[in-house]
């Protein structure tokens, strides 16, 4: 077994000057791919190449490509529908974890000067993958286990910053004959997922980030920042 944790920071900058003007960016984001090459096999052949994708972006399908991301934003716009994405393709059944730490946006020159933030998740999806073994039908997907959350949101309401967990879990179905689908209990399963071959489990979710000025201006030359720390486990 080995535990793999990724640390990622991303930092919006709310700035007074005009918006920076957006480069054509590939929709590409941020991938860590885990990959184990097998070479002891199952009836059916368990996958050639074990996978966790995880792809991390923002509203303006930036790539969050390091340990630091910086991106601009204008105090006149306090609404972004997407500004995180996380995205986990996988053909394995264990866990991916992130935990989640935000910070409102903080003065860099006066801490006690802050604006607060609310992050709310505002889509989640995830594809099927369906298959027949033996006598058995199966149909694979993925939810988000979450905790730390408020009817889906988190209130980013002091300079310490607020922190969530989500953990990307696996889930199965199974039937034989024509019997409706029922849950198959894959909680103590490892390793790749047989019968789906090259095939990946994608799971999304989507987060919107609505900034409160309370009717203020920021400080003129002031930058202010609100960073977004991400620990990803997978093991």
């Amino acid at each position: 077994m080995r535990k793999v944790i990724i640390s990622l920071f991303l930092l919006f900058v709310l700035l007074i000057s005009v918006f920076a003007s957006d480069n054509e960016i590939p929709e590409d984001a941020y991938q860590d791919a885990d990959t184990l090459h097998v070479t002891a096999y199952k009836n059916p052949p368990m996958p050639a190449e074990l996978v966790n994708r995880i792809n991390i972006s923002n509203y303006s399908s930036n790539q969050i490509t390091g340990t630091t991301d910086r991106f601009q934003i204008n105090y006149s716009r306090t609404s972004y529908s997407n500004a995180l994405i996380l995205s986990v393709s996988t053909n394995r059944y264990e866990n991916i974890t992130f935990d989640i730490y935000f910070y409102p946006f903080v003065n860099q020159y006066d801490s006690s000067d802050f604006f607060t933030v609310k992050y709310t998740i505002s889509n989640e999806t995830a594809n099927q993958i369906s298959f027949t073994e033996s006598s058995y039908d199966y149909i694979y997907s993925a939810q988000w286990n979450k905790s730390g959350f408020t009817s889906n949101s988190v209130n980013v309401t002091t300079g310490s910053g607020s922190s969530v967990t989500v953990v990307n879990k696996i889930t199965a179905q199974r039937r034989t004959g024509s019997a409706d689908y029922s849950t198959y209990n894959i909680s103590n399963k490892t390793g790749g997922i047989p019968g789906i071959g090259n095939q990946l489990i994608t799971n999304v979710m989507k987060f919107k980030m609505d900034i409160n000025l309370r009717n203020r201006t920021p400080e003129p030359n002031a930058v202010y920042e609100a960073k977004i720390r991400l620990v990803i486990s997978a093991f």
